[in-house]
């Protein structure tokens, strides 16, 4: 328990950390660090694809700090291996998608993080149109400044880091829209540092989106291989077990009364075509994440 204690902290500061695995492709796989449940999330299922590619691998997690931008570009020539962004045509032209979403497309419910002394201000909201009063917050370069604009919802682009600070200390924004997994774990993981914040209690946003791995153009081989070992875990099962079973999963969904909220459905135009006609299984059920839930 003290090691995995231990490897969480590392990969919070960002520091390599080769798995134990058997030498061979050398793959770097970037994570997040604001959530270390939504890393430990992606690191099991990254693994599990691994596992039906018959690759020998050695897999490092890699950290750095740097713009959305400088992330893409690093991903293009090849510095770090596979990363996850959101579902847009311009990325998936630049980079080679793994057009499966990760988390079913639940990147798409979203619910805000507040300054704990504005929940005042959502009381008071029951149409589309109170929200379009407030300002929100998101990451400079980021596809959901452009979805959340596009119906008339202002909001303030700054470099993601910042973000946190600036809620909680209150007067520069109101609401910092996230995926319904990313507020609570996130929450988690950065309530000392930031006690002002917490979760809005009524607000659901809704709109069509997905996060996928993306693999490096330099390497289109690889990227076959994990396409096909996504496709073989879906095809056995083995993703929806994953997935609806997923502790990180199901406490974000439970906590925050998704269903009990006040709903606004919102149109998404950055998708691609390919992403447009996905299988209905690719994305969230509730029906299936309540049967996974009976005992």
């Amino acid at each position: 328990m003290k090691l995995k204690k231990l490897l969480l902290f590392l990969l919070f500061l960002g520091l390599y950390i080769p798995s134990v695995t058997a030498a061979g492709v050398s793959i770097k796989f970037v994570l997040n660090g604001q959530d270390v449940d939504r890393d430990q999330y992606k690191t099991e299922l990254f693994k599990m694809i691994l596992s039906y590619t018959n690759i020998d691998y050695d897999l490092y997690y890699y950290k750095k700090p740097g713009g959305h931008a400088l992330q893409i570009e690093r991903l293009r020539k090849g510095i770090i291996t596979v990363q996850s962004f959101g579902a847009t045509k311009i990325l998936e032209e630049k980079l080679i998608p793994v057009r499966i979403p990760i988390f079913k497309g639940l990147i798409g419910h979203r619910i805000f993080l507040i300054n704990k002394k504005d929940q005042y201000k959502f009381d008071k909201v029951t149409k589309l149109d109170d929200l379009r009063k407030l300002m929100g917050i998101q990451g400079k370069g980021w596809t959901d400044v452009k979805i959340l604009e596009d119906v008339g919802l202002p909001q303030r682009a700054v470099p993601g880091f910042a973000i946190y600070r600036m809620l909680n200390r209150g007067g520069r924004a109101d609401y910092f829209s996230r995926a319904v997994y990313e507020a609570v774990g996130e929450l988690r993981t950065l309530k000392t540092d930031y006690p002002n914040i917490v979760i809005e209690k009524r607000i659901h946003l809704a709109y069509p989106f997905a996060m996928y791995f993306y693999v490096s153009p330099q390497y289109p081989d690889l990227a076959k291989k994990i396409i096909r070992g996504f496709h073989r875990i879906i095809e056995n099962g083995m993703f929806d077990k994953f997935f609806y079973r997923h502790p990180y999963i199901r406490s974000a969904i439970e906590k925050t009364h998704l269903n009990k909220r006040i709903r606004f459905e919102l149109p998404n135009r950055y998708l691609s075509k390919e992403t447009k006609h996905l299988p209905r299984e690719y994305w969230f059920d509730m029906n299936k994440y309540r049967a996974y839930g009976r005992p």
